[in-house]
């Protein structure tokens, strides 16, 4: 009953919230030209190389990366505008664009500027910077079970036309494991998008293929995907860090749905649209396997219904070094309804139910908070079955008597609550490492319910190693347990860790590639851990 409470107090809190308006300093110089809405008379795209004087590396070396760079053809940043000449200029439609640039994932900076000229018209500039596209991925993990590490290398701009191709290899505890992944954003220059990926994991092999035409823009009439996946290999049953059954699983999923726009543009889109799923898992019992899991088929048809509100905000030293966060503070809603039916090859008759809705509000550049909740299940014979709730919250706090010309804080605070009801027999909640409690050993604590809190210190120094490399660090404290509802909240089960990461980043790389070095420790005795510091190095694209 606390819990219920709990989640309605916080969705009442985020319809509470006023929505953030749009940051005018994502467009400047366009700012004074909207209220009067001048036509567009005429639009250039102007290409730059990754590097550039402002990297004050010397002309030797810049023109070397440069030269080693494979730069965007012509005609690919063109076709991802979102307005066109002869047009209005629309302030949400060139914002809109912004972040739709920001997303390709291929620029190191973006920028839209607008010049007026006579006769109510007006002249925009879109500058596009390139960013450096090959990237090495890299993951090391040491903790009590051995070393488990990934190395692969990414390129995000393929041959200069905003494709995407990852390879790795990686062994997993003694267990070698290859992956290809492809995204096309734009197949045949059209707005529809394909993904395939593939690995063989030693023991099995994984695929995925998704194939459709996303909303690409608050604007955007209509979508439809289509996603298949397969996955089998070896899992287990865990049981506050011990393993009590292991066995095989082979599981496929197929979803296909169509949306459209019933509302479309700012300050608020409604979407709604029509969806087909059907999902099988299979159980094969092994050496290990002490109990197995029921095997499973679900198919399902229904309806979906978005209500997106559209109220970014600009935020800086948050996840990246250099680059802007676009962040939507306003609210989002999403309902999703099936109903499965046995005559297609569903186990049963059932009703299934998905539920999101978050929001945020900020106080003052630099100051915000956002939360979310969630909640998911089926009612079979009106009985709910498999139920997941959650909700979660972060705020930041930024521009604090601990900054200096030479190092920026932002202060960062985390709270996430998941509880479920009536699970399927092959799933369960733990918490370690791998599910946001550092310094732990995976699967460490386990049960029906989960609460995970996390603080941090994140530290981005103005300085850059040898003119190009930029150095950050954080410390933290992560705090967190799992509880069945049998047994119920024992606040002496919280297991808490401390410790410290370092982050190196090049900001002229796709997605401002960075690379992750923590150092955990923990500060409680669990059963199911070794109490030993845990090292993980990884590169990502978020600090």
């Amino acid at each position: 009953m606390t819990i219920r409470l709990g989640l309605l107090a916080l969705l009442l809190f985020f319809h509470a919230l006023r929505p953030a308006t749009t940051a005018a300093q994502e467009v400047p110089t366009c700012e004074p030209l909207f209220a009067s809405a001048p036509v567009i008379d005429a639009i250039e795209v102007v290409h730059r190389p990754p590097l550039g004087d402002a990297d004050r590396l010397g002309p030797l070396k810049v023109a070397t990366v440069n030269r080693l760079h494979a730069t965007t053809q012509p005609g690919v940043i063109e076709r991802e505008l979102l307005f066109h000449r002869g047009e209005r200029l629309e302030a949400e439609r060139l914002r809109d664009t912004l972040r739709h640039l920001r997303a390709l994932g291929t620029l190191r900076h973006e920028e839209i500027r607008c010049t007026p000229l006579a006769d109510h018209r007006v002249r925009v500039e879109v500058v596009a910077q390139d960013a450096w596209a090959i990237e090495p991925i890299l993951d090391l993990q040491v903790v009590d079970a051995g070393t488990a590490w990934t190395v692969g290398v990414r390129d995000t701009n393929l041959g200069g036309r905003g494709k995407q191709l990852a390879a790795t290899y990686a062994n997993r505890f003694g267990d070698p494991q290859v992956a290809l992944r492809y995204l096309d954003p734009r197949l045949l220059g059209s707005w529809w998008q394909g993904s395939v990926e593939a690995a063989d994991t030693g023991g099995g092999e994984s695929g995925t293929l998704v194939f459709g035409r996303p909303f690409y823009s608050l604007e955007t009439p209509w979508g439809a995907s289509l996603s298949l996946a397969h996955q089998r290999g070896d899992e287990a049953r865990v049981d506050e860090g011990v393993v009590t059954s292991g066995y095989r699983a082979t599981r496929q999923s197929a979803r296909v749905e169509w949306g459209r726009a019933l509302v479309a543009g700012a300050p608020v889109v409604h979407r709604a649209g029509l969806f087909a799923a059907a999902s099988g898992r299979r159980f094969t019992p092994t050496a290990a396997t002490t109990a197995l899991p029921t095997d499973r088929s679900e198919s399902s048809a229904g309806l979906f219904y978005r209500r997106l509100g559209v109220g970014f905000v600009t935020e800086r030293h948050v996840d990246h070094f250099e680059r802007p966060e676009y962040l939507n503070l306003a609210n989002d809603l999403t309902i999703e309804v099936g109903l499965a039916a046995r005559a297609v090859g569903s186990d049963d008759a059932a009703l299934s139910v998905a539920v999101s809705d978050g929001g945020g509000h900020r106080w003052a550049p630099g100051r915000w908070v956002r939360g979310s909740l969630s909640a998911t299940g089926r009612v079979d014979g009106g009985r709910p079955l498999n139920v997941q709730a959650g909700a979660g919250i972060v705020g930041v706090v930024q521009h604090t008597p601990l900054d200096s010309a030479a190092l920026h804080h932002t202060l960062v605070a985390r709270a996430d609550l998941l509880t479920t009801r009536h699970l399927d027999d092959d799933r369960f909640l733990s918490l370690g490492e791998s599910t946001g409690l550092r310094g732990y050993t995976d699967h460490a604590l386990t049960g029906d319910s989960r609460l995970k809190l996390t603080a941090e210190d994140r530290l981005f120094a103005a300085a850059r190693l040898g003119g190009v490399v930029a150095v950050g660090g954080l410390a933290f404290v992560d705090s967190g347990t799992v509880w069945s509802h049998a047994a119920g909240f024992d606040l002496a089960r919280l297991a808490t860790s401390a410790g410290a990461g370092l982050r190196l980043a090049w900001p002229v790389a796709a997605n401002e590639q960075v690379v992750r070095l923590d150092f955990a420790v923990p500060l409680s005795r669990l059963d199911g851990d070794n109490h030993q510091p845990k090292v993980t190095l990884l590169t990502t694209t978020r600090f």
